[in-house]
C-alpha cells in the first residue's frame, strides 16, 4: 500500500492498494474533517464504494464507522505498534464480511544539505 497525505481544511488521503486475487491496484480516497461535536466526519470512496461515517480521533484507541447507502458499513481501529501503527478494521455487506489488519509505517525521504541537521544517528551526513 501506498498512500499520501495533504492537509487543507481537514485531512485527505489518496491511497493505492495491492490486494491479493485482484489483478490491479484499487484506488482509495478519505477526506477527513473535524464536526462540532468534538469528532470527525469521514467521506471515503473506492475499492467498490462510497462511504461516509464518523470517527473519534483524539486518544488511541482512534475509531471509526462507516455506512453506505446501500447498507454497507464497517468500522475500524488505528493504534500504535512497537515500531509503526496498526490498523484492523472489518466490513459487512450483502456479498459477505471482511477483515483486515495492517502495519503503517511512515516513510521520508532524507534530505541533505549544509543547513540540515538530521537527529536520527544513522542520518547523519559524515
Amino acid at each position: 500500500m501506498a498512500f499520501s497525505l495533504r492537509e487543507e481544511d481537514g485531512v485527505f488521503i489518496d491511497a493505492r492498494l495491492e490486494i491479493a486475487g485482484v489483478a490491479a491496484p484499487q484506488s482509495l480516497t478519505a477526506w477527513i474533517v473535524a464536526d462540532e461535536c468534538g469528532g470527525y466526519a469521514m467521506d471515503v470512496k473506492g475499492i467498490g464504494g462510497s462511504f461516509e461515517g464518523v470517527a473519534k480521533l483524539d486518544s488511541e484507541p482512534h475509531l471509526g464507522l462507516l455506512w453506505s447507502q446501500d447498507g454497507a458499513h464497517a468500522t475500524f481501529a488505528l493504534f500504535t505498534l512497537r515500531e509503526t501503527l496498526g490498523l484492523r478494521g472489518f466490513a459487512r455487506s450483502e456479498r459477505g464480511a471482511i477483515t483486515w489488519e495492517l502495519a503503517l509505517r511512515p516513510q521520508a525521504e532524507a534530505v541533505f544539505g549544509d543547513n540540515v541537521v538530521a537527529f536520527d544517528a544513522a542520518r547523519r551526513r559524515r
